[in-house]
């Protein structure tokens, strides 16, 4: 989608994976589903802009 940036900055993306990897580490498998929905909706369509819009 042109013009449309994830609901979530990269770097809370990145610490949300980062979440995902340790709760599968240290096999806290309850925590999963919970955090790749956090992940989903930081990947979500940030609302749109109008041209000129800072970001």
């Amino acid at each position: 989608m042109h013009g449309v940036v994830p609901a979530l900055p990269e770097g809370v993306r990145g610490a949300i994976v980062d979440l995902v990897e340790a709760a599968a580490h240290y096999g806290d498998w309850a925590d999963v589903p919970g955090l790749v929905a956090d992940y989903t909706v930081a990947l979500g369509a940030d609302e749109p802009r109008s041209p000129g819009e800072p970001a």
